[in-house]
C-alpha cells in the first residue's frame, strides 16, 4: 500500500471515530455494505472508486476534498443538525451556512 492510498484511509478511519459511529452506521448512511467499509478501512480494497469517495464523504459529513487530501475538513455542525432532523439542504444553503460558521469563528479569534 503506498503512502497516499494509506492516508486516505486514515483519515476515513479518523472521521468514523470522531463522529462515533460503527461501521453498520456508517454503512446505514452511505448504503455500502458493513464489510466493504470494513476492507476499505483495512486497506484489503486499495483502490476506493472516486464514486464511493463522494458517498462517504457525505456519511462520513465532510468533503470529498479532505477525504483525499486535497484541503482542511470542513463540517457545518448546522448542517449536521439538520440532517439529523431529516431536513436536507441545498448546497447554496449548506455554503451559507458554513460562511456564516466560519466569519463567526473569524470574529471571535480577532477579539482575542
Amino acid at each position: 500500500m503506498d503512502i497516499k492510498t494509506y492516508e486516505i484511509i486514515q483519515r476515513i478511519k479518523k472521521r468514523r471515530e470522531l463522529l462515533n459511529l460503527s461501521y453498520q452506521e456508517l454503512a446505514n448512511r452511505t448504503g455500502m455494505s458493513k464489510s466493504t467499509l470494513q476492507r476499505y478501512e483495512t486497506g484489503e480494497i486499495a483502490n476506493i472508486p472516486l464514486s464511493k469517495i463522494e458517498v462517504l464523504a457525505k456519511g462520513l459529513e465532510t468533503t470529498p476534498q479532505y477525504i483525499m487530501g486535497w484541503g482542511d475538513i470542513k463540517v457545518c455542525k448546522s448542517a449536521s443538525a439538520a440532517r439529523l432532523e431529516n431536513k436536507e439542504l441545498t448546497k447554496s444553503e449548506d455554503k451559507e451556512i458554513c460562511d456564516f460558521i466560519e466569519y463567526t469563528l473569524r470574529r471571535r479569534k480577532e477579539k482575542k
